[in-house]
């Protein structure tokens, strides 16, 4: 026996009114409708945490982080020239117990130590060491060896003083402002004494390796006469060498890129890579 559908199992269609085929309201239930929009939450949080994740280890990346090492390397040591201040005509008085230490290499005298009447053992431990920068955008530094900051600094401000004077002193400054003519009346001299008194500003980078030589130095008595002095020079064979890298370079962004993603989204460079496949394929067989 066939029984009419009621008035409430039919819906309205563009063509005219079907019965109802049993189907649940479009939305869903309660509980599925919550538990899309949890998923959807769930979604848009790992999405923002993949954002942030990425946005700090690029800056962590534009921040040029370093890493220092330090090792030790033989090296030829510095001429080295232990004097005594009575050589020099001008030391009298407390000057004439200071002996000098000069490291022919690097140009550097220094007064190192002192020796008094009861004091006739002295002994210099001398060091070197090597400092190798990095050469990053936060602190450049030339990578010439043959760079010296201070023959920048020199030549800058001669050429920059010969400029502003009109006129240059080749015996002084020799090649530093070419063109110019020579400072041969008083009033460019005059110019010249003035600017001499206002020093530029150069951008003379530091080199980025630097070379240090220190000197250790130990004193006592050990014999009872008051006119000799022995004094033992020792140097270090190995020169201590701190080197700077880069603590995170672009392979290890691109890295966490990868683990990010595997870690927020659940797919790796692999998924995308084949999800892209198939829309090619995909759009090539529809064309076809």
């Amino acid at each position: 026996m066939f029984t009419a559908p009621s008035r409430d199992m039919w819906e309205s269609t563009e063509h005219g009114r079907r019965p109802q085929t049993g189907c649940r309201p479009r939305g869903g239930t309660m509980l599925e409708r919550a538990c899309r929009a949890v998923y959807a939450l769930a979604e848009l949080l790992c999405v923002i945490g993949l954002l942030v994740l990425c946005v700090l280890k690029v800056q962590h990346f534009l921040s040029h982080p370093v890493s220092t090492t330090v090792s030790y390397q033989p090296s030829r040591p510095p001429a080295i020239t232990v004097c005594h201040q009575l050589v020099d005509e001008q030391a009298v008085g407390e000057l004439e117990n200071q002996f000098w230490i000069e490291y022919s290499d690097t140009g550097l005298r220094e007064r190192s130590f002192e020796i008094f009447n009861n004091q006739d053992w002295v002994e210099v431990d001398v060091r070197m060491e090597e400092l190798r920068s990095l050469n990053r955008k936060s602190r450049p530094c030339e990578e010439d060896p043959a760079y010296s900051r201070g023959r920048c600094l020199s030549e800058c401000q001669a050429a920059a003083h010969a400029r502003e004077a009109g006129c240059q002193l080749e015996a002084v400054w020799p090649a530093t402002a070419q063109g110019l003519p020579q400072c041969e009346t008083a009033t460019q001299l005059e110019r010249l004494r003035a600017e001499l008194a206002a020093p530029p500003s150069c951008a003379c980078p530091r080199p980025c390796r630097q070379g240090r030589v220190s000197a250790v130095v130990q004193a006592s008595s050990r014999t009872a006469s008051d006119h000799e002095v022995t004094v033992t020079v020792r140097v270090d064979g190995d020169m201590q060498v701190i080197e700077e890298s880069a603590a995170y370079t672009a392979g290890s962004l691109l890295t966490d890129f990868g683990g990010n993603m595997g870690l927020t989204m659940g797919f790796s460079l692999l998924t995308i890579v084949e999800l892209l496949k198939k829309i090619t394929f995909g759009c090539l067989d529809g064309r076809i």
